[in-house]
């Protein structure tokens, strides 16, 4: 059975005030928080074969958030650009350290920054050139953290492996909880 390492009394956010998309991305922070916080070093990186780690989900995930936060000034975003953190990949508690800053700069957004224009600098095939789309801090705020749902479903995987669990909502699409939550009505109304 694996026990946290890291005491969370008290730390987790409201997610009451924030406009949607901020609450999305605190949430999911506080997901990728309560993993590293459950497992040794030796479990956090552990590899399976040629798949990344526990920690290189969880350190790609919190990267993403740092580039999207980092780009907000110019107001260009580039994750392909990300610096790879190997700290964040190899200790848990540095990871933690690293998404309470995340959910601390979340917290400074307001929901009228949410139309904010911002370009995503993206290479749309490994033979092509880099190009600039347009988008707004809301979308790409969407876009991280569905991202972050994505790595969380395959670090749930992989925590099951190591013979333990995660809540049943970690690492499920939004639109997935509240089909199951509208199907699962249906049926109790049956």
């Amino acid at each position: 059975m694996i026990t946290p390492n890291v005491e969370f009394s008290g730390y987790l956010p409201s997610f009451e005030s924030p406009a949607a998309p901020i609450a999305g991305c605190l949430l999911v922070c506080t997901q990728c928080e309560m993993i590293a916080g459950m497992l040794t070093s030796e479990q956090y990186t552990l590899r399976h074969g040629e798949n990344a780690s526990i920690g290189e989900h969880l350190r790609h995930t919190a990267e993403h958030f740092t580039v999207l936060l980092d780009g907000l000034p110019d107001g260009l975003i580039d994750y392909d650009a990300r610096k790879r953190n190997p700290d964040l990949e190899r200790c848990p508690l540095a990871l933690i350290s690293a998404l309470r800053a995340i959910s601390e700069q979340l917290l400074f957004l307001n929901s009228r920054a949410m139309t904010l224009p911002v370009q995503v600098r993206m290479l749309f095939s490994p033979n092509n050139e880099k190009l600039e789309v347009p988008s707004t801090l809301g979308r790409e705020l969407g876009f991280v953290a569905s991202h972050a749902v994505h790595h969380i479903a395959i670090v749930k995987l992989l925590v099951l492996s190591l013979g333990a669990s995660l809540p049943g909502e970690y690492g499920v699409g939004h639109a997935t909880m509240l089909h199951r939550n509208d199907q699962a009505r249906s049926l109790a109304g049956a």
